[in-house]
């Protein structure tokens, strides 16, 4: 069964615009499985303790936060 046609132009059919469409989804869905990949990595940073200098616990990520802090406010 041939797609019925959408403008006489172009030549694209319903059926390709289909494809055209799950083909976005399907990237759309590796995008968002890398975002969980990320997030979890997140997670698995806010839970490992690292002490700070004067035995506070921080995690490693405020610990980069605050490295970055100081070297932006460094003149």
């Amino acid at each position: 069964m041939e797609g019925k046609k959408i403008s006489k132009n172009n030549g694209m059919t319903i059926d390709k615009l289909g494809e055209m469409v799950a083909r976005n989804f399907r990237r759309m869905d590796k995008k968002l499985d890398k975002l969980d990949g990320i997030e979890k990595d997140i997670k698995f940073i806010k839970k490992t303790l690292i002490f700070g200098k004067h035995g506070e616990r921080i995690t490693a990520l405020e610990k980069k936060m605050v490295r970055t802090q100081e070297i932006l406010n460094f003149k």
